[in-house]
């Protein structure tokens, strides 16, 4: 699917048909799809359909620890944390003890063995560029916890990966859960996105290390 962009007009024109928009072909150009534009006189933002991962999980998960959805690297790469910046898996290397020249197969492998899953809150959502801030609350869609927690019933605790991950769980999947096994802790950890800078690495990991609680 396409899109065809309207960058001198003010339309909005969409992929699967959703609005129709008569452009001149000098003023347009195509991109591939989920990528939409709304363009207004000269100002233009994209906006992109983001859609996760599953979970890395076994059933025999003690912890998960659920962000909000990936960013647009680690959704190109198609791997979670890819950002070279961001802290999550030097975190896990130290309190794990691992070396921390692993490929992401083995990342993957490092988590599972120590029962940590590994998951978002978001299926899917629209956002411009990869910030939590930029997701648009109207458009997002839950992962389903329920089928999720039926098949993984050792979780002790869940862990968040940033304020808005904890957020978007307690508004939108909490409420629906129905669980016949002891509720697991919740815990809310600073963020391992280099955008949220306010924490030093130090004090990420320290706070981080409540992990090693339900180990």
């Amino acid at each position: 699917m396409t899109c065809v962009i309207d960058f001198g007009g003010t339309s909005l024109c969409r992929t699967e048909s959703l609005i129709q928009s008569e452009i001149p072909f000098e003023k347009a150009m195509v991109l591939p799809w989920p990528v939409y534009i709304r363009a207004a006189a000269t100002q233009v933002v994209i906006v992109s359909q983001s859609t996760g991962f599953p979970p890395v999980a076994r059933e025999d998960a003690k912890i998960l620890i659920l962000g909000s959805m990936p960013g647009q690297r680690s959704l190109a790469e198609h791997r979670y944390y890819a950002h070279p910046q961001n802290s999550f898996w030097p975190i896990i290397y130290r309190l794990l003890n691992s070396e921390d020249t692993l490929d992401y197969g083995q990342k993957q492998q490092l988590l599972l063995d120590n029962h940590i899953a590994l998951w978002d809150v978001l299926k899917k959502c629209e956002r411009k560029g990869s910030l939590d801030a930029d997701i648009d609350p109207r458009t997002i869609a839950l992962n389903d916890f329920q089928s999720f927690f039926l098949r993984h019933r050792e979780i002790k605790a869940v862990l968040f990966n940033g304020a808005r991950a904890e957020q978007l769980f307690r508004k939108g999947a909490l409420p629906a859960l129905t669980r016949t096994a002891p509720a697991p802790d919740y815990h809310r950890l600073p963020s391992t996105s280099p955008a949220h800078a306010a924490l030093g690495s130090e004090e990420k990991y320290s706070r981080w290390r409540v992990i090693l609680d339900y180990l």
